[in-house]
């Protein structure tokens, strides 16, 4: 359960770092 619980938190840490490198990306390209 705990092994799960890390991994979990692991993934939404990758997930959000990736989105605000999108959301950077996005600025770049449009402004």
């Amino acid at each position: 359960m705990y092994v799960y619980v890390c991994m979990c938190s692991i993934c939404m840490f990758y997930t959000h770092t990736y989105i605000l490198h999108i959301f950077k990306y996005f600025e770049r390209v449009t402004f």
